[in-house]
């Protein structure tokens, strides 16, 4: 083993308390029966300056393990993630573009901040990626600590925040850590349908995983929305944003879907920043095996 990139788990964030965490599993099942003309994508983050109401950035991360220091460099972290052939990664750009805003990919090793690394004295690569003509080119911008990548956060939020929402789950140890300070690592947008031939993107998908007992029906986006505000503000201002960039109205999709045998739904509800403008159910890929009922009304409820 040189340098590698690992799969990021969701994992209990130290002196939390434990909580349950599924991978999103409706990404998947979108992403594998979409027709040809539309592309799911997701971001690790997306900064939002809440004073001006704009999504400023937004972020991919990777975490990655080494045998040898030597084999930390940018030319090799960036050889690295072209050898991944990211197949989303082109329509990510495109999508940063239509908001004329950077698309950055940050990565760092495993477990930072958690465990210092003190042989490493800058741990955290920040490099920006673009694309002309649909060629992909990755640069690095900056290298340093945790503490940079906070300052790196605020430059583009433009907002300390006092208060933060306590984050039981995360994948990394750099966004437990980052959560108990001033500039928390910014929200992630789950998925963001595109549409290839017109270049625009349709919808704006929020996912729930529902791991309790309760019934599908009873879960909604009215339980959670105004106690979460860091969460689903981010996604009515992504949506105007992208209205003004590119004259079309993205929908917002909040795809509820359980883990448990009886929850044989998945329901779907499109609103805005006010109410519930439609609400659906179909039948979970879990029970059928079938992925399409599900992509075929997100594609109908993005229109």
């Amino acid at each position: 083993m040189v340098l590698k990139f690992i799969k990021l788990k969701p994992f209990t964030c130290p002196g939390e308390k434990a909580g349950i965490s599924s991978e999103p599993l409706p990404f998947e099942w979108i992403k594998n029966s979409l027709p040809q003309k539309y592309v799911i994508v997701d971001f690790d983050g997306g900064v939002v300056n809440f004073l001006y109401k704009k999504v400023t950035a937004f972020f991919i991360k990777k975490e990655f393990v080494f045998d040898n220091l030597e084999d930390i460099t940018d030319e090799k972290i960036i050889e690295l993630y072209n050898a991944e052939h990211d197949e989303r990664l082109l329509e990510r750009c495109n999508i940063s573009q239509i908001l004329d805003v950077p698309l950055f990919f940050i990565s760092w090793p495993k477990d930072y901040p958690e465990h210092s690394y003190s042989e490493i004295p800058k741990p955290v690569f920040i490099f920006q990626i673009t694309q002309q003509d649909n060629k992909i080119n990755i640069k690095k911008i900056n290298q340093g600590t945790v503490k940079d990548l906070e300052d790196f956060i605020f430059s583009y939020r433009q907002w300390r925040i006092p208060r933060v929402k306590s984050l039981l789950i995360s994948k990394t140890h750099m966004e437990c850590h980052l959560n108990k300070t001033s500039s928390p690592w910014p929200g992630d947008y789950d998925g963001v349908i595109f549409e290839k031939d017109s270049q625009k993107v349709l919808g704006i998908l929020e996912f729930k995983t529902h791991n309790l007992d309760t019934p599908i029906e009873d879960q909604s986006i009215t339980k959670y929305s105004t106690a979460d505000v860091r969460r689903f503000k981010p996604l009515h201002y992504l949506q105007k944003n992208l209205m003004v960039k590119q004259y079309v109205l993205p929908s917002i999709l909040y795809v509820i879907w359980g883990t448990k045998k009886h929850h044989t739904k998945i329901k779907i509800q499109k609103f805005d920043d006010q109410k519930i403008l439609a609400e659906e159910y179909v039948d979970s890929p879990l029970i059928t095996q079938n992925t399409n009922s599900i992509t075929s009304k997100i594609i109908e409820m993005c229109r």
